[in-house]
Parts: C-alpha cells; sequence; structure tokens
C-alpha cells in the first residue's frame, strides 16, 4: 500500500525489530523487508528527534514535566520506552501493517498502547520530543563532609572585604592589627582588634562595626583590653578573650561591660571551643590546655619538633571529632592531634 495514497510510495525502514517509514523508496508493500541502506538504530531514531527514554519502566509512568505524558513501551523492546504524550485519542494513532511488523506513516514508531488496542500501534515521533515531554530534572544533593561545607565546594579567585578596609585607625569603620575573629551562627563576624584594644562585632553588610569588649585604651582593668589576640563565643553569646599582653583569659557575658578572669598567669595566643563547650588555649609555653579541666592535650614537652612538641604554637581549631588542629608557628608546621593522642599522629601542612 502506498504511503499518503500515491502510486510511488515511501519506504518502510526497520529499525532492529521495530519499524519506521522514514524515507522515500520504491518497493515497499507493507510486507517486503527494507534495502540495508535504509535500516537505522531506533535509539538512532530517537537521538534525532531528542525523544526521552524510558529505561525499564512500566507502561504509563509519568517521564515528564507535562503531566499529559507517559511511557510507552515499544513493541520489540520490553527494556525501552519512550517518553510520549497520552493526550491523544485511540481512534487517532494509526494501525500497523498487516503483518504487525511495521507502520506505513513516515517517522512512527511501534508501541504497545493496551489501554487503546492490544495489538502494537503506530505512534507518531513527533510527539516524543522533548519539546512536548520536557524531561524531569533531577537535583541530586551534594555531599556535606563532617565540616559542614561541601566535597565539591569551590571559592571564588577575589575576596570581599567585611570588616575594615578603611585604613588604619580607631574608628568604627576601621581596625588595627586584628588578629583573631569568630563567625557566630547568625553570621556576626567577632574580631581581636589588636592594637586598638578591643573587640569589634560586624553584622553582615554593615560598614562599621559595634565595640563590645574593651575599647577603652590598653590597660588590665577588667573593662580594658591589652592586645587581645584571639576570640571565641559560646552557645549562651559569652565571650572568651585571650588578652594577651595582660596574660589572662577573659570571659565577658553577653550585653556586659567589663570582663572577669577565667585564667590568669598565661601567655596566650590562640582560642578555639568544642562542640560539648570546652575551652582550648594555646600558650606560649608550647601547649595548648584545655579548659576547665585544665589537662594539657598537645605539647608540653619541651620546646623542639618532635612529634609530641610545640614550639610557639598560635591558631586552634577544633572539629567535629574533638580533633585539635594548631599551627605550630615556630616549627612552620599544621598540626593534627586526634583526641586522647599523647602526639602527632598526623601532619596536614609542613613548611621548608
Amino acid at each position: 500500500m502506498p504511503v499518503g495514497g500515491g502510486s510511488s510510495g515511501g519506504s518502510v525502514t526497520s529499525f532492529d525489530g521495530a519499524s519506521v517509514c522514514s524515507a522515500s523508496c520504491s518497493g515497499c508493500d507493507g510486507g517486503s523487508a527494507p534495502p540495508k541502506a535504509y535500516r537505522r538504530s531506533i535509539r538512532h531514531q530517537l537521538d534525532l528527534i531528542e525523544a526521552q527514554q524510558c529505561q525499564n519502566a512500566s507502561s504509563y509512568t509519568q517521564c515528564s514535566l507535562n503531566p499529559f505524558c507517559g511511557c510507552l513501551q515499544l513493541a520489540t523492546n520490553s527494556s525501552l520506552s519512550i517518553c510520549a504524550s497520552l493526550h491523544l485519542t485511540c481512534s487517532s494513532l494509526a494501525a500497523c501493517a498487516n503483518n504487525n511488523q511495521m507502520c506505513y506513516q513516515p517517522n512512527y514508531v511501534r508501541v504497545k498502547h493496551e489501554k487503546c488496542h492490544k495489538s502494537p500501534l503506530c505512534y507518531p515521533l513527533d510527539l516524543a520530543s522533548q519539546i512536548i515531554c520536557p524531561s524531569i530534572r533531577t537535583t541530586t544533593t551534594p555531599s556535606i563532609s563532617e565540616d559542614g561545607i561541601c566535597a565539591s565546594a569551590t571559592w571564588n579567585q577575589n575576596g570581599i572585604t567585611v570588616a575594615g578596609g578603611n585604613g588604619q585607625g580607631s574608628e568604627l569603620n576601621q581596625l588595627d592589627y586584628p588578629l583573631g575573629l569568630f563567625r557566630n551562627e547568625d553570621d556576626a563576624i567577632y574580631v581581636a582588634d589588636s592594637f586598638n584594644h578591643r573587640i569589634v562585632k560586624w553584622l553582615p553588610r554593615m560598614s562599621t562595626g559595634q565595640i563590645v569588649a574593651g575599647g577603652k585604651y590598653e590597660g588590665n582593668s577588667n573593662e580594658q583590653l591589652n592586645d587581645p589576640s584571639s576570640v571565641v563565643i559560646d552557645k549562651n553569646g559569652t565571650m572568651f578573650i585571650c588578652d594577651r599582653n595582660n596574660k589572662r583569659v577573659q570571659q565577658w557575658f553577653q550585653n556586659a561591660n567589663s570582663g572577669q578572669t577565667l585564667i590568669s598567669n598565661i601567655s596566650c595566643w590562640g582560642l578555639a571551643m568544642d562542640s560539648e563547650g570546652s575551652l582550648y588555649i594555646s600558650s606560649d609555653d608550647n601547649r595548648v590546655t584545655k579548659w576547665p579541666s585544665d589537662q594539657v592535650v598537645a605539647g608540653g614537652q619541651g620546646t623542639g619538633n618532635g612529634l609530641n612538641q610545640l614550639s610557639k604554637p598560635n591558631g586552634l581549631f577544633v572539629d567535629r571529632n574533638q580533633s585539635l588542629f594548631i599551627a605550630d608557628s615556630e616549627n612552620h608546621r599544621i598540626m593534627k592531634w586526634p583526641m586522647n593522642a599523647k602526639k602527632l599522629l598526623w601532619q596536614s601542612i609542613k613548611g621548608p
């Protein structure tokens, strides 16, 4: 039977056992085999129209953002379906050739559509394009490491000034030799503004800071600081400050006008706090002490570069497993001390 009722007809091309009429040729009578030159993979044909394929999906499974689209199984491949519009009347689908092995119309493919007929029907591939049946875009959740940072995270090559940046000075939009900082859960940044002898709180997107401790010149009264080098904040908003040149660690309760000495006679440098609220203090006597237990958790074996020694430890960080990371400044290395370790078990970075 000639395509479209004309006398010259169009060829029926077989695609891996499923048949699609796609090109004109002579000698196509619905039952004869097509020339090999016109054979091509049905998967390739689907690719040409950018049809979405349903792998191992049951018939009529929703496969598109278009709710009227579903999976239609190919008649000769039980594991492959196309995502196609189901918003067609059964009468609009064409019957296959007499032998059920091919379609007369160009760009039709044989599908199983048992809601319409038990035998395969020829379906127009144009209604299986992603224009008609756009794919459902699935989003994958990036893996998150224990520190809360995505494993695939990247950083911009240029930074943004979030505090200071207006030259050296003591105005509220300035800093003078900042040494330590802490960011709380509200994204507020607390800066140990060392040469201004104060702790300054900077809220997000603010051009000026707020003095929350010190700022009354250098001194050793409870409302003064002298070259603070580090600050951490607990869950209650209480500040812990390494008041370096006063050789003490100060505790300032939220909204207080003065602090109180928590630890005295300590040449502290860095502070860190774990998830349980314990405080860690690095000091010039080459050790890191945990408060309130007053336990030496790293170093304390004299100055040196052995795996159980430190030399002028500075900045600190405690991870969720309570492993302690130490900037061992005069040994030019970063050290990791797992909880309860007596010596270094791992060295992340080592300088010359």
